[in-house]
């Protein structure tokens, strides 16, 4: 322990034995069973073993181990949801399948609300360019007549014939009729 430390005085520190495990790589097997099963459990969440966990661990264990195991796991949500538990023997495979389902749907939830507002947001931007095409597209025709128009009121200012005025303009008599509307 006197090598952890940066310590002056070396009388004060009692030097304990300190044997350090690395959960996610420790094989070894305790002879205490809920020991075993606090090292073992914490290693399959943490290597995310859940069907392991799902065959293994069927059988209830106390809900003070659990919550070590949660705990060594650094795992909230199960920390939580074995703490509200009212039982005071915890079926682990089934916590986890209780997180994994309410994950799940929280997941769900999210990737509705995410979906919408991107699919609104593409449909805004669709409608966008769709609503500037129409409108340059009835633009450039209502422009294009209203200089006919312009046209035509000019030339029957000038007191030329209907006739003549259709006859070398190739326009409606329609469009005719709307300009000396437009004169008046």
């Amino acid at each position: 322990m006197k090598d952890m430390f940066d310590v002056k005085d070396m009388s004060s520190l009692i030097d304990f034995k300190m044997n350090l495990i690395e959960v996610h790589s420790d094989t070894h097997r305790y002879k205490d069973k809920e020991l075993d099963l606090v090292f073992s459990m914490t290693r399959d969440i943490l290597n995310a073993n859940f069907n392991t966990i799902r065959n293994k661990y069927k059988q209830g264990i106390p809900k003070q181990v659990a919550l070590v195991i949660a705990s060594m796991a650094k795992d909230e949500e199960l920390y939580q949801q074995i703490k509200e538990e009212e039982k005071e023997v915890i079926v682990m495979c089934e916590s986890l399948d209780r997180m994994r389902e309410e994950a799940k749907a929280e997941g769900m939830i999210l990737g509705r609300r995410d979906g919408l507002i991107q699919g609104k947001t593409v449909g805004i931007q669709i409608g966008r360019i769709q609503g500037e095409s129409e409108g340059l597209q009835k633009g450039r025709i209502q422009g294009k007549e209203e200089g006919v128009l312009t046209v035509l009121k000019s030339l029957l200012k000038k007191g030329i014939s209907d006739s003549y005025i259709l006859e070398i303009t190739g326009v409606s008599s329609e469009l005719l009729m709307k300009a000396k509307q437009g004169l008046n």
